[in-house]
């Protein structure tokens, strides 16, 4: 019985075989088929059904990857490739391609070990000479990398595509001349060379050379007018160049050679100019083809997003998501509508759902980092963009976010990386330079911020924001009638460069001109008396000078307006405290408050100096009857919750109130720091450092944050991040905590 019954088992066996080998021939077929019809969107599901009955099938893997590379799916296609070339190793097509993917995709190690491959097979093949050299500048060697395609030429020098990678290679080691000259060598083997001037226009512009990069690139154009990837070349310069009008031809061109794919990129490009028409009139003749039906879909739900009509635009993201709830595309336009009605948070869940489904996804890595610098939450948006980076290291538009968040949160070394880097790809771009200079001067690069902002001037002696880096640049070199003079002509140029004002009343009080930064700040104040920062400026101007009269009717002003305004009723508070007047002041507000027995600001402000006072108790049940009045006030949840960690009393309630503050005013760094405290004296470290970390981001002038940072770290066993955050806090001494903050250092030790 037992022989009989394997014997039955290996006849199943053999059956089933022959069965999938069957099926495994007709999804290859219908394969085939689809991909002669032009069809690769098809062919690619046959093929991936085909492999997975057959996944030691060599062939069957090849023919899937060059599918994904029709569709220009190179993130798929690597994969296939890589398992192709180890299943067939004698195949130099598809080790050289594997190869080509592997090195494009950053694995330098593995594109040389594939290229060693082919040379062994076949030790004259030039391309696999080229991808050697390729590998080896991606792996720092440039002694070999430049070596390795020396010996590319000696195989055949009439090939005009060795030198163009030689130059490559030249450029990478920053031997410039030496680049330029292989890569006038490449165009003059075969001056027919479209792919040899493409080359020399790539090196023109990483150069900085954008009139000689465009010129080379139209003669590229002239030679190969169908040339997709010139036309995309030529188009992308125009836009990074802010010549929008001239890249439509090229865009045009795209959609002429490739209806399917560069059509969207046409409605795209319309949609973005505002021309919706003409994006309706590219969509409509998109609309029939099949294949693009969901991308179509979404582009008319943005146009209807763009034209106001938004109830429309849901209804037809939502019927999508039913049918692909796991589609990013879909839920990134999902996430644009709920941008539209302003539900940021309900947005930030889609756009990160997107990041889920398809963690290569650069659009929704993207996108999550914008909404995240919306909220301003620059630590998240910074890990988002990042992110972005990893997956295309070109995508310029991420290093200038970067940029600008790294110089928001004060660090100033990587916003001058970040701007250097998307400067490699966009060199005269003036946002870039200008961020570039910014950085330059916050991290202490005198020379070569003075360098980058002269010649800023002499390029754009009429903008104001070039004017004011350079009055800032003035005092630094204490040439201060030169500082007075860029930020008065900053001034003249754009009148609300808030900027250039605060700059401007700084140097007044600097050199004892006080009544002219007065009358300064009361000019503009005539003509915007509403304008939240030119209020905080005015209140510290007075402030600062001694004027506490004027200063407290500006704060009174600006909470009157605002009364989540925590840096106003902090400053109100100093100056009680500092003109002594907490009694006068408590009897004002308790008045006010009878007066208004609803007004939030009244109440807040008697809670406040009853704390002053040390009447804490008395200050809590204030605090308490502020939120009867209004559950969601900000300043009080907050401030409650302070005082209650500070005493280590009902934390738990504590916890409560500081995360309902968090829920209405998400970007406030005090907000974040009250809420890291209390997840550090709850002994959850995790989510204590995160807050800690927000809160020193958004405010990193400030030492209690750092302090309270330091001391999380310290208990989370991470020393050397305490050690640095705690001396951080202690170079502007006479925080609280200050005595604390000495006693961990010294227990951390040197």
């Amino acid at each position: 019985m037992q022989v009989f019954a394997l014997s039955i088992g290996a006849l199943t066996t053999a059956f089933c075989a022959r069965n999938d080998d069957a099926l495994r021939a007709e999804h290859l077929r219908k394969g085939d088929y689809y991909l002669a019809q032009n069809k690769p969107l098809e062919a690619i599901i046959e093929y991936r059904i085909a492999v997975q009955l057959g996944p030691s099938a060599g062939e069957t893997r090849k023919k899937l990857g060059r599918a994904y590379l029709l569709v220009k799916d190179t993130t798929h296609a690597l994969p296939e490739f890589v398992r192709a070339a180890d299943l067939l190793p004698r195949d130099l097509e598809v080790q050289l391609t594997a190869g080509k993917l592997l090195q494009r995709s950053g694995q330098f190690d593995d594109a040389k070990a594939r290229a060693t491959r082919v040379l062994e097979l076949d030790p004259r093949n030039v391309d696999a000479a080229l991808l050697l050299g390729s590998a080896l500048v991606g792996l720092h060697d440039l002694d070999g990398a430049v070596a390795q395609i020396q010996d590319a030429i000696a195989i055949d020098p009439t090939q005009s595509h060795p030198y163009s990678v030689l130059g490559a290679a030249a450029l990478s080691s920053r031997q410039v001349a030496e680049a330029e000259a292989a890569f006038r060598k490449a165009v003059a083997l075969d001056p027919t060379s479209a792919r040899a001037q493409v080359a020399l226009g790539y090196y023109f512009w990483s150069t900085r050379r954008i009139r000689d990069a465009e010129a080379t690139f139209r003669q590229a154009l002239q030679l190969d007018p169908k040339s997709e990837l010139v036309n995309r070349i030529l188009a992308t310069l125009m836009l990074l160049t802010n010549r929008v009008a001239d890249a439509e031809q090229y865009l045009q061109a795209l959609a002429r050679l490739q209806p399917t794919s560069h059509g969207l990129t046409l409605a795209d490009y319309y949609l973005a100019q505002g021309r919706q028409a003409d994006s309706e009139r590219v969509l409509r003749s998109l609309a029939a083809d099949d294949t693009i039906a969901t991308p179509v879909s979404l582009r008319f739900a943005a146009l209807r997003l763009a034209q106001g009509r938004v109830q429309e635009a849901d209804e037809t993201i939502d019927a999508m998501l039913l049918r692909e709830p796991r589609n990013p595309s879909v839920l990134l336009a999902k996430a644009q509508a709920l941008l539209a009605r302003r539900q940021v948070a309900d947005a930030m869940a889609k756009a990160r759902a997107a990041t889920e489904a398809d963690p290569h996804d650069v659009r929704a890595h993207y996108m999550l980092g914008t909404l995240y610098m919306q909220a301003n939450e620059p630590n998240p948006a910074i890990t988002a963009f990042r992110e972005v980076l990893q997956i295309n290291p070109r995508a310029v538009s991420a290093q200038v976010e970067l940029a600008k968040l790294y110089l928001a949160i004060d660090d100033t070394k990587n916003s001058a990386r970040a701007a250097g880097e998307a400067l490699k790809a966009d060199p005269e771009n003036r946002e870039l330079r200008i961020l570039l200079a910014r950085g330059l001067l916050g991290s202490g690069e005198s020379e070569r911020a003075a360098s980058e902002i002269r010649s800023l001037l002499k390029q754009y002696p009429r903008s104001s924001p070039v004017q004011t880096l350079a009055g800032t640049m003035y005092v630094n070199e204490r040439d201060l009638p030169a500082a007075k003079h860029a930020f008065e002509q900053a001034l003249e140029l754009d009148r609300d460069n808030l900027d250039a004002l605060t700059g401007l009343v700084t140097l007044y009080a600097r050199t004892n001109r006080v009544a002219e930064a007065h009358r300064l700040i009361d000019s503009r104040l005539a003509s915007s008396p509403n304008a939240t920062g030119l209020l905080e400026l005015a209140a510290r101007t007075y402030a600062t000078s001694g004027d506490f009269p004027k200063a407290e009717k500006i704060l009174k002003q600006l909470i009157a307006q605002d009364a989540t305004n925590l840096s106003a009723y902090g400053m109100l508070g100093q100056i009680y405290i500092s003109e002594r007047r907490l009694d006068a002041a408590l009897a004002e507000y308790e008045k006010a408050a009878a007066n208004d027995p609803t007004s939030v600001a009244a109440h807040t402000i008697v809670a406040m100096i009853l704390e002053a006072q040390n009447k804490i108790a008395e200050a809590r049940k204030r605090y308490q009857k502020v939120l009867d009045i209004n559950p969601n006030a900000v300043v009080a949840a907050n401030n409650l919750a302070w005082s209650l960690a500070q005493q280590d009393q009902n934390l738990d309630v504590a916890l409560q109130l500081a995360q309902r503050a968090k829920q209405q005013l998400a970007s406030e760094a005090r907000i974040d720091d009250t809420l890291g405290w209390i997840y550090y004296k709850k002994k959850l470290l995790p989510q204590a450092i995160t807050s800690l970390e927000d809160s020193v981001a958004r405010d990193p002038k400030n030492p209690l944050h750092h302090y309270h940072l330091g001391m999380a770290y310290l208990q989370a066993g991470d020393w050397p991040r305490a050690r640095q955050a705690l001396e951080r806090a202690l170079k502007q001494p006479g925080f609280s905590g200050e005595a604390d903050a000495r006693k961990a250092l010294t227990t951390i030790g040197s």
